[in-house]
């Protein structure tokens, strides 16, 4: 550890690391970040476009629409016990 880094970790210890705490950091670890990466594809939600979605959405209500269509016919033409 060098004497910056000391020092800092020191500064650390002496103020706390956060006023709204109600005990004492009584050690601190630094670490050095060599790389980082804020748009890494795991942490990012795919996005889709409104139109998109809306033209999704009504094909899947055709499909149940003609679906319930069926079981409804199929349904009228099988004798009930």
């Amino acid at each position: 550890m060098t004497a910056a880094q000391q020092r800092q970790a020191h500064k650390l210890l002496q103020t706390g690391l956060s006023p709204q705490a109600y005990a004492r950091a009584t050690q601190v670890i630094l670490f050095k970040v060599s790389a980082w990466d804020a748009n890494c594809p795991k942490h990012i939600p795919q996005r889709f476009e409104a139109a998109d979605v809306a033209t999704a959405l009504a094909e899947r209500d055709r499909r149940i629409e003609a679906l319930e269509s069926q079981l409804k016919q199929l349904r009228s033409n099988t004798p009930t016990p």
